[in-house]
Order: structure tokens, then sequence, then C-alpha cells
């Protein structure tokens, strides 16, 4: 470890929905988090790692986790906050930038607006020749400081983890899931409702590559959030809908697909032993009618009405490229019938691509050709 970070820890905070002692177990045993001696502290998980803010940027992407900060434990007497504090504003406040100071306590019974005055007071005298301000409504730099029994932890870099409920708390789910941002918004808006979710992609010879690369790579960036190490990638041979769709174009082509993800959706959901099915829709009532009309299990499309749950704002920049604009296709052909579109779906082989860390996800990629190949020469 850097002897320079060896005082560093990490404060890991659950969202009121979770609880500490799931998220501190899940953690333990998720292989993908950086290696780091996690402990029990007053309801939250402190970790002590040899990079503590890579391990803070990957603990805040799991669901359950309100909040992650990398900070320093101290003793709870004001002498001793006081110190941590301005060590703290030192490091983290530039000059000529505003700051101020929280306090969430955790235990006891003092007023924490009077100890963040009291602890912002002291900082004035010393941040003033820097030309630095308190400035409570609009800071530039927070110090947050956590206040337990016995103990203290002031925070210098702080994250706002996804919140939501523990991980599986709701059980398995499937998100029909094609890669796009719409579609990885709404698996990580499942996965903060407390579904464990089953990533599903429809797949023929007639897609191009890029869809299947931006699929497993997209797959590859969710699983990170996702504390367990047997994620996959679950690819459904779509080519025995292909003929049904023959000679179908426009709307019409778009709705007998849909139809044919919903039926698939029920199938693989009764296979993974899920409770419900998320998609990425945002629009289109003759869509999601098709799905609550050939589907199974209960149908939830959290990106209806604009509602995201995460800002795609914070999607890494592959995920925020717009698609490209396919020509409008005049509407021609007759929709198949239900029963051929659930005969479809009950013969399509589904083939499992393990998922890596994103920074690996070549080898995912590597894998799902190969098992493509596969799939094409038995059949």
């Amino acid at each position: 470890m850097n002897p320079q970070l060896k005082e560093y820890r990490v404060l890991v905070v659950p969202s009121p929905l979770a609880g500490p002692g799931a998220l501190l177990a899940r953690m333990s045993r998720f292989s993908l988090l950086p290696r780091a001696a996690l402990s029990a502290w007053n309801g939250c998980v402190m970790a002590r790692a040899a990079s503590p803010l890579e391990f803070a940027d990957a603990a805040a992407r799991l669901p359950g986790v309100e909040s992650v900060s990398v900070g320093r434990p101290t003793a709870p007497d004001m002498e001793s906050l006081s110190k941590a504090c301005r060590d703290a504003a030192l490091k983290v406040v530039p000059a000529r930038k505003r700051y101020s100071v929280r306090v969430r306590r955790l235990a006891g019974d003092a007023d924490e607006a009077d100890l963040e005055m009291a602890l912002a007071s002291r900082l004035i005298d010393v941040m003033a020749p820097r030309g630095s301000k308190v400035d409570s409504r609009h800071p530039d730099r927070l110090i947050e400081v956590v206040v337990a029994e016995g103990s203290a932890f002031v925070s210098y870099i702080r994250k706002d983890g996804p919140g939501g409920r523990d991980f599986g708390a709701s059980g398995r789910g499937v998100s029909l899931f094609d890669g796009g941002a719409g579609s990885v918004l709404a698996t990580l808006q499942m996965a903060r409702a407390g579904f464990d979710p089953a990533l599903l992609m429809a797949y023929d010879d007639s897609m191009r590559s890029a869809a299947l690369r931006r699929a497993v790579e997209s797959g590859c960036y969710v699983r990170e959030g996702f504390p367990r190490d047997d994620c996959a990638l679950l690819l459904a041979d779509s080519s025995g809908m292909t003929g049904s769709m023959e000679g179908l174009s426009g709307r019409t082509r778009d709705l007998a697909f849909h139809m044919y993800l919903a039926s698939l959706a029920s199938r693989v959901g009764r296979d993974e032993g899920a409770s419900a099915v998320f998609t990425g829709i945002a629009q289109g009532a003759h869509l999601l009618a098709a799905y609550h009309r050939l589907c199974s299990l209960p149908v939830q499309h959290p990106l209806l009405g604009g509602e995201a749950g995460a800002p795609a704002g914070r999607l890494p920049a592959f995920l925020r490229r717009a698609a490209e604009p396919r020509e409008a296709e005049e509407e021609k052909g007759e929709l198949p019938s239900d029963k051929e579109v659930r005969r479809a779906a009950s013969g399509s082989a589904v083939v499992p691509i393990p998922l890596s860390r994103h920074s690996s996800f070549h080898g995912s990629i590597d894998l799902a050709v190969s098992a493509l190949r596969r799939l094409a020469a038995t059949s």
C-alpha cells in the first residue's frame, strides 16, 4: 500500500432501503471490487483499500449504496474534529473557492447545525489567507463529517451511489437488452429496485456485428454494478422468427419483433425463476400492448414518460453516442399470429455469454462470436 494512503479509508453508506449487513456480505464476496479489508462501522461499511479512489469508484455503482466517501477516521471530540476538518479543507478546497461543512450524526443527540457552525467557524482564519470563504448555500467544495458513537469520519471526496434496495431483494428479473442507452438505463433502474437482472438479447445473422459488440460492451459495463460473479448475456437465436417476419417492413416489422421479444422473455423468465420483465421502451402504445398480451410475467417500462431512473449524463461516452438513424420504411405485410410468435420463441436456442470487466470486454465479444458460430453449425 502507498504509505501516503495508509490513513485513508472508504466509508460506504447504505440507502435507507438496504441493510448494512447484506451490503457488507455482498461486497465481501464480489470479486470485481478492488481488494480491501471490509468491516462494519455504525451501520455502514468501512473499507481499507490499497487504492481508496479506485475502490470508491467501484463501490459507488452498487445497488443499495447511498454514498461513498474517501476520508479519514478521527475521534469525535471537538479538537479532533476541528483538526481533521482543517486538514481536509487545506487539501480539497482550492484558493478563492467557497466551502461548507456538513455534519451527519449517527449517534448522540447534539444538534447537527450547531456542530456545523462551530467547525466552519474554526476554518475561517485558516482559509482566509487563500481567499476561500464559507458559503453554506452554494459551496464549491463540501467537507462532510459523520459522527458516530465513540468515533467520527471526515470525508475528503464523496460520490453518490444509485441508492435503492439490496441487490436481489426483489428476486430475479429479465431485462430485454440491446446495449443501447435505453436498455442500460432500464437495467440499472431494475437493479436499483432490488432485482437481479438476467440480460436477454435476441440476435440473428441479419444483424450487424456492431449490434453484438455494443450489447456485449454495454453488458460488461452494467455487470460491474451487479455484486455477483456469474453474470452472463443470454443470446437468443431469433432466426426462427425470420420466416414469420418475411415481407414485413416499417412499424409492422418492429411490432412483430417486439411480439417475439415479449414471448421470448416470458419463456426465459420461467427458466430463470424471474418475477418480472423490464424493457427500455420509452414510447409506443402499440408495443406496450404486445408485451402485456404475450408476456406471462409482469412487464415494467421504467423509461416510460421520461423517467430514466439514472441520469444519462453519468453514462460512459460510448453509451451516450446517438444510434445510427434508420431510414423510414413504408408499413407492409400482415402481422404473424400470437401462436406463430410463441412457437418461434419456444424454439429459440439461448446461449449464455460470460461477461467480464468492462476493461476486458473484447474477451466476452470473442466468446459471443465463437458461440454464435457453433450455434450456426448445429442449426
